[in-house]
This record gives C-alpha cells, structure tokens and sequence, in this order.
C-alpha cells in the first residue's frame, strides 16, 4: 500500500518551460489547441498515455536519488500497468485547476499592480499638480517596469504576454507623461541662474535617464511613438535654449545701452565656470549604453554646448530686435564688440554670423522700402510731367548698400556662410528699373516736347545713376562671385550697364531728332512760299527777319534755352549745338521738299531768317 502510494503520488508543482513547436501544425496551432485544451481541463503528456513518455513537468535542478526514483515510477505508472484510478485523475484535474487559478491571480494582482502605479503617475504629472523634484523619476520607472511570470509566458506561448499588451496603452501614456516631466525639469533648469546647486539639481534629473531610457525602449515595441529618448544633443538643446534666450535678453538690454562687451565677457565667464560640471554630468550619462547618449568626449561636448548656447542667444537676439530697429547700426555695434572682446570660437561664429544676418536683413529691408518709394514717385509723377530729380534720388539711394555688400566678400568667409545672390540679384533689378524708368520718362517728355525736363533728365539726373551702374559692374565682374547664379546676375549687370552708359549719346539723338520733327512742322505752318522769295532786289537790304522765323524759334529754341539755364555750362553746350543743327537741317529740308526758288532780295531775307535762330 505504500508503496502504491509511492508510486502513485503526484509529482511536486514546478514552472513548467515553454513549449516548443511540434510537427503537426504551425506554431500559433499547437497554441490555440493547447490554450483551448487547457480550458477544457485537459492535459496533454500525461505519463499513461505513451510508455517511456517524457513526463509534463521539468526536473528541478539539485532534486535528490529519491525524487529520480519517484519520477521513474510516475512514467511507470501504476503497479502491473493497469489504468489511473479515477480518484488520481479527479485529484490531478483539481490540483491543475487550483494552479491555473492560482497563476491568473498572481498575473491579476501585477496586472493591477502596474495600472495603479500608471494611473498615479498619470494623476501625479497632470497639469497644473505641483512638482515634486527629479529625485522619484526613477522609482517611478521601476515601478512601471513589466515582470511577467513565467506561467504567464508558459500560457501565451508567444514573446509577448498578455500583461504587457493589456499594459502597453496606459504604460505608453505614462511614460509620455514622464518625457513632459524630464523636458519640462530639464527648461526649468536652463531658466535657472548659474549656481553650484544648479548642477546638483542637474545630476539628480540625469540620474533618471537610464531607467526612463529602459521603460521607453519596453514601450516603444509596443506603443510605437509613445515616447521619445533623450540623448545628448536634446538634453543640451533643452538646456541651453532656455539659456540662450536669457543671454539675448541681457544683450539686447546692452544694446540699448552701453557695455556690450562687458556684458559678452561676463556672461561667456558665467557660462565657462558652470560648464565644467554641466559637461561632466551630460558625459557621465552620455558613457551608459542604455541611455543611447554617446558622444566622442568632454572636448567635443564642450564644443557642442557652447555652439548650441551661442546659437539659441543669436536666433533669440534676432528675434528680439525685429523689424524696428536700426540692424544695420545694431550689427556694426556687435561686429565691433567681437572684436575688443576676446570670446570662445563658437561664440565669435555665432555672433558673427547673426551679424552677417542682421546686415543681409538690413539690406533687404532698406532696399524694399527704397524701391517701393521710387516706384511711387515715378508712377505719380507720369500725369504732371514733374521735374524726375526726386525719383532719380531715389534710384539712386539704392546703390550704396548693394555696392556694400558686394565690396566685402571677405564678411561670408570670416561668418563661414554661404554664398548669398541677394545683392547680385538686387542689383540687377534696381539697374532694370532705372534703365526702363529713364527710357520711359525719356519719351514722355519728348511726346510732350517738354525740352526743360527732358535735358534736366540726361544732363543732371543720369550721371549719377550711370556712375553708379558703372560701380556696379565693375563688382559683379569680379571672381568674388562665387556662385554660378551670381556669374550669370553679373553678366545681365554688365549688358545693362552698357545700355545705360550709351544713353546719353542716345539721348542727345533723339532730342535731335525731336527738334528736327518741331522745326519741320513749324516750318511747313508758319513760312512763306513763292513770291515771298523772289522779290526784286531793292535798294535797301533786308534789316528785320521775317515773322515765321521768329515763330519757329520761340516754338523750338526758346524752350530749349529755357531748360539749358539750369545746367552747367559744359553740359549747355551739346545741347545747344544739337538743337541749332536740328533747326537748320529742318529748315533746309523744308526748302528742299517744297523747291522753294529765292531771288538774291529773297536769299537776302533768308540770311537774315537764319540771323534769327543763331542770335536767340
């Protein structure tokens, strides 16, 4: 009886492993007929059903002889072979039961355990809850950590286990909570003014990081996005945004004022005593591999602090100053403090380079304004036929910076930027502009025979707008263009500077040719023909000039007179001499198409017409 009792005993409970694959069906079969199976309170692998079978329970490790023998007499079974008795089999069926339960209780109570840990978090980093420090980040990572047992993976059967799919929203959520948490304590250290506490407080939030780093990487298998890691370039932007933007803020205040170059050294002072800890914090996390924060030494995270501190303070600054202020006169005053201030490298470039921005900024927004002021001007100026001085001001105005900007190309190479075509490009449109401005106003006062403001245009307004496009190609056709599009912008400057520079002598021929036209038609209305020329010789010679003559003259040449009083003398005198060449050539050709005959009274009379015109 007791040895029956023996060998009929049960075998002691034990974690049983995971199943493997069997043939006979894929592996997500045999899990189905296996789970299906368990529910319906069978069990597969019981030692009766196949002699020599291996048995369903694994062989603890340091077991005694004792329990070898127990196990052997179990795959045995029963004495003299016969079936289990139906009392084992009830028993077996309740034990296995019990067990089950047991184990779903257990994975309940961690499933609970978890949820509640997840809803704390939740409640605990909800908006508007009061913050309690870096220091329970970590436990609250841990807590959060998923440990499913090993009947749990012993029943799913596959790698993920039901505890972490029913876990993986709220566990997802809270850690979303947590990076807000970080992110949020990691700004408010940045806002924090430099202090020993500030990098203790520091240490204590990275110390967080592994275990957050660990929970994001469970997380993220399940709930893809849910948060994100902090290496090392977030956590320094983090830092030295909020930094930055105090550093701008102490900057524009000396802007304003004066001690622009204190302030620079006083804060890269500051910043240098408090970045020896902070880069020793960031690099000790940076050494972990579970934090994903890896970068090539204390050198390089220095380098990379400072360039991302003086960088935030730039755009910062940039903003700060907007549109409203003088940025030309901003950027000469940093340009000048960089340079009596001996600063770090990547202070230097940053702020070199915001001053390379606020003079690109400066030459844009003055050159807008400038043009807009000139279209004005012409476009108001077409009905009235006003003098064109203001508007050829104007054009003129926007020269200067363009010429400026193109004069120091050495600027992109000390800012270490690229190759800007805006000044190229700029300038091209401004000598466009100018070039069919003039052209246009030329012709309007021509149609209006307006002669005054016609040779007050050539003589006084173009000059200075050609010496300026003359300077303007000259800088385009230098090898300081680096880009191919700048190249190209120079060739258009050069083919339109040529047009301007031939304007003048062009000018000068149409206003000829536009005497030439008023001469002729004054001479077809107003001069006699016929008899008038071919009177007797008399003995008195001709002392008045004719009446047509003195029309002509007041018609064609008194105007012209009229706008030559204001110019200087040597720029009087080719005008002149084109408009008395028009007016004889007129004259003559008017004789010529009418075969106008003259008696000698008659080319007397004549010569005293011409007498005329030469002495108006």
């Amino acid at each position: 009886m007791a040895q029956a009792s023996r060998s009929g005993s049960l075998p002691p409970l034990v974690i049983v492993p995971p199943l493997r694959a069997q043939p006979g069906g894929t592996g997500e079969e045999q899990w189905e007929r296996r789970r299906t199976g368990a529910l319906r309170g069978e069990v597969h692998g019981w030692p009766g059903g196949t002699s020599g079978g291996t048995p369903w329970w694994p062989t603890p490790a340091g077991v005694s002889e004792d329990y070898e023998a127990d196990a052997a007499a179990w795959r045995r079974g029963p004495a003299g072979g016969g079936p289990i008795p139906p009392a084992l089999q009830r028993l077996r069926a309740v034990l296995l039961r019990l067990h089950r339960e047991r184990e779903q209780l257990l994975q309940a109570r961690n499933c609970a355990c978890h949820l509640q840990a997840a809803v704390r978090l939740m409640k605990t980093l909800s908006p508007g809850s009061p913050s309690g420090g870096p220091s329970p980040l970590p436990q609250w990572c841990r807590d959060l950590q998923l440990h499913p047992s090993q009947g749990a993976v012993l029943r799913i059967g596959l790698g993920e286990t039901l505890e972490q799919l029913l876990l993986a929203r709220p566990i997802g959520l809270a850690a979303q909570c947590l990076e807000a948490v970080i992110e949020m304590q990691l700004r408010a250290l940045g806002r924090e003014p430099a202090s020993p506490g500030l990098s203790s407080q520091l240490a204590e939030l990275l110390l967080a990081l592994p275990a957050y780093h660990t929970l994001q990487g469970k997380t993220l298998s399940h709930v893809p996005g849910a948060a994100r890691p902090f290496p090392t370039s977030r956590v320094l932007r983090l830092l030295t945004g909020e930094r930055g933007c105090q550093v701008a803020s102490q900057l524009d205040e000396a802007l304003r004022g004066s001690g622009l170059r204190d302030q620079l050294r006083r804060r890269c002072h500051e910043e240098r005593d408090l970045l020896p800890g902070l880069l020793g914090l960031v690099g000790g996390v940076a050494g972990s591999a579970s934090c994903g924060l890896r970068l090539g030494g204390a050198g390089a995270l220095w380098s990379q602090y400072w360039t991302l501190l003086w960088a935030a303070c730039a755009q910062s600054l940039d903003l700060n100053l907007g549109p409203w202020r003088d940025l030309r006169a901003t950027a000469q005053q940093l340009s000048q403090a960089l340079g009596q201030a001996s600063l770090p490298q990547e202070c230097e470039k940053e702020l070199a380079s915001l001053c390379h921005s606020l003079l690109h900024q400066s030459l844009i927004w003055n050159w807008d304004q400038g043009f807009c002021q000139a279209l004005g001007s012409a476009l108001g100026g077409q009905s009235s036929l006003p003098t064109s001085s203001r508007t050829a001001e104007l054009l003129q105005q926007l020269f200067p910076p363009l010429l400026d900007a193109l004069r120091e190309p050495r600027l992109r190479l000390i800012f270490c930027q690229p190759a800007d075509p805006a000044p190229v490009a700029l300038g091209l449109c401004t000598l466009q502009t100018t070039l069919l401005w003039f052209l246009g106003r030329a012709q309007q006062y021509l149609a209006a025979w307006d002669p005054a403001s016609f040779l007050l245009l050539i003589q006084k307004d173009l000059p200075p707008l050609l010496h300026e496009a003359e300077a303007l190609s000259s800088l385009a056709s230098e090898e300081s263009l680096a880009l191919e599009v700048e190249q190209q912008l120079g060739l258009e400057i050069q083919k339109l500077t040529a047009q301007i520079q031939l304007l003048p002598e062009e000018s000068l021929s149409l206003f000829s040719q536009e005497c030439h036209k008023q001469a002729m038609q004054g001479f077809k209305l107003y001069m006699p023909r016929g008899r008038y020329w071919r009177l007797h010789l008399c003995p008195e010679l001709p002392s008045a000039p004719s009446e047509y003559a003195g029309l002509v003259v007041r018609t064609v040449l008194e105007p012209v007179l009229q706008g030559l009083q204001g110019l200087p003398p040597q720029a009087q005198a080719p005008a002149l001499g084109q408009a008395l060449t028009a007016i004889v050539g007129a004259w003559l050709d008017h004789i010529l198409t009418h075969g106008i005959r003259f008696s000698l009274q008659g080319a007397l009379q004549l010569r005293q017409d011409f007498g005329r015109s030469s002495g108006a």
